[in-house]
């Protein structure tokens, strides 16, 4: 059977759009990062085609060749594009650090782990903020690679039983599948970002090409039309299904792909419209395409943002470097020989990747903050270690004394927060009073008040309890557990009652662990307790003629 199927580049092209639109405006399509686990289901098909084709009976060639192949495929479009982007980071974010770090981790298929190291939330703002956290799902391929070949050489080179080679990597899919279940009830960063949890969507698309090439099923084509149109229909459900439901819109768009794959064929309806242009260009070009389409989107939230007026230039540069990088290095060096010896192809691919993780490393040390275009952050006082920082405004005559305007123990229950010691612009004088209270998060905006101070005459009062609940009635279990209940019962109603009407409370925390994007029961809890919470304090201040702004 031919590894080519037209149509296969079409529903790469609908499975990268999908992606796109998703990170552009996710209310368009809110399950569109489901196109990720469309081309899981590719990647095993086309990967499975692939390694069954070669005829090597040694085991050590039939690995280097298709490493090789691999390696001229995705190493040189990944390396330009994290080394441009790094740069680029490096000019618009006074502290490129993950960014950067995750990008050295994604050269070696290894961001994944980096990013569920770190239980970044794939759905929060702050993960938009890292231009390389869309190398996860390169990273999870780059891993099934590994060991997926040698399941391959079984079947193919040691003739086991294709009974007993379904029975295996069966068994191993519902091992991974249920790792994925379970994991994403307590452990939902360890379940999005894994290769063992992801596993059974590459072998489903694996087992389809399998079942196809020995298909020996005489099944009514008219059925089989009316399959194909149906599961085409039902991975586009998928995209629009609310995110809240994401294991089973996952299951739903990578079985419907494996369905597509299965039963459509030349001829028919979906074969024919994803066959022709737009839509196999797109696809052909789509590893370019999914690349550096986050990396754009995420400068963006750096520098212009995203918004109407912005969007058709962001997608013209989108298609730019996308149309640049696949026919200037993409394709060109997937189609050149690099060596007549395949070991010294993989050296040059490994020296490669080295020589781009020695520049990042040059951006982390020694011009570390040295690129970056913008203002010298002042004080971010995001931590215990920058307690004795203190902060000033040029134009007024006030400083905030971080050290006495936070909780950073629980040792510090009964310590008084003042007002005179923790307020930028006077606050008996000000046109309006502003205090920001939360976790480390609201002491990080520090310097983010200069100009309404200075130019607008607000005072803004900022205090801080690490680790702090986001709402008085969220128990917290942590090691800061009766500071967090001194700053809700003592520290923040002292500070409401010296405000007045038409003062503003503004609330600054995590909310990673409560949001809405995360599928989990106690998430779900949890978020409703925050609601709640949110509820109660927002009537409480609006009695006094106080307003309440949340940071989401």
């Amino acid at each position: 059977m031919s590894i080519y199927r037209k149509d296969i580049n079409g529903l790469r092209a609908i499975a990268v759009i999908s992606v796109i639109v998703n990170h552009f405006n996710n209310e368009i399509l809110p399950s569109g990062f489901l196109g990720v686990d469309v081309f899981f289901v590719i990647s095993g098909y086309l990967i499975t085609s692939s390694l069954l084709k070669q005829d090597s009976e040694n085991l050590k060639n039939f690995l280097i060749d298709f490493y090789v192949r691999r390696v001229k495929r995705l190493v040189p479009a990944l390396g330009f594009f994290v080394l441009i982007t790094s740069l680029l980071i490096s000019f618009f974010d006074p502290e490129p650090e993950a960014s950067i770090k995750t990008g050295l981790f994604s050269l070696f298929g290894l961001s994944n782990f980096y990013l569920a190291n770190k239980a970044a939330d794939y759905f929060a703002d702050s993960s938009k903020l890292n231009v390389f956290t869309h190398t996860w799902s390169l990273g999870v391929e780059e891993q099934f690679y590994i060991f997926f070949p040698f399941l391959i050489w079984l079947l193919a080179i040691q003739r086991i039983s294709l009974c007993n080679f379904y029975i295996l990597i069966g068994a191993l899919s519902f091992i991974s599948f249920c790792a994925f279940y379970t994991l994403s009830i307590n452990f939902p960063h360890l379940s999005f970002y894994s290769m063992p949890t992801r596993f059974w969507e590459l072998a489903i698309g694996a087992i389809t090409f399998i079942a196809l090439k020995n298909n020996n099923y005489n099944y009514d084509q008219l059925m089989a039309h009316i399959i194909s149109i149906t599961s085409f229909f039902l991975i586009s459900i998928a995209f629009f299904l609310p995110e809240e439901f994401s294991t089973q819109s996952t299951m739903l768009a990578a079985f419907s792909t494996a369905l597509f794959l299965f039963f459509t064929k030349p001829k028919m309806m979906f074969y024919y419209v994803l066959a022709r242009n737009p839509f196999a260009y797109i696809g052909l070009i789509s590893y370019s395409l999914y690349l550096w389409h986050w990396g754009i989107l995420s400068v963006s939230m750096w520098t212009i943002g995203i918004n109407s007026r912005t969007i058709p230039f962001q997608i013209i540069l989108i298609l730019m470097l996308s149309v640049i990088s696949y026919h200037i290095i993409e394709k060109p060096l997937r189609r050149a020989s690099w060596s007549n010896s395949k070991a010294k192809i993989l050296i040059i691919a490994v020296s490669g990747l080295i020589v781009v993780a020695s520049l990042l490393f040059l951006m982390l040390k020694p011009f570390y903050g040295k690129l970056y275009t913008g203002e010298p952050a002042k004080l971010i006082a995001s931590g215990p270690s920058t307690l004795t920082n203190t902060y000033s405004i040029p134009s007024t005559n006030t400083i905030w004394n971080g050290i006495d305007c936070v909780l950073a123990s629980n040792a510090d229950v009964g310590k008084k927060i003042l007002i005179e010691n923790c307020t930028l612009g006077n606050f008996n004088k000000s046109q309006k009073r502003v205090v920001v209270i939360g976790s480390s998060f609201s002491a990080a905006f520090v310097q983010a008040f200069d100009k309404l101070v200075s130019e607008d005459n607000y005072s803004i009062t900022i205090t801080s309890s690490w680790d702090a609940s986001p709402v008085k009635n969220i128990i917290n279990n942590g090691k800061w557990n009766k500071a967090n209940d001194y700053y809700f019962d003592e520290v923040i109603p002292q500070l409401i009652s010296e405000l007045k009407s038409g003062d503003i409370v503004f609330m600054a925390n995590d909310l990673t662990p409560f949001s809405e994007k995360i599928y989990t029961s106690r998430a779900s809890e949890k978020l409703h307790t925050l609601r709640q919470g949110l509820v109660n304090f927002s009537k409480d201040l609006n009695s006094k003629g106080i307003k309440l702004a949340v940071l989401d």
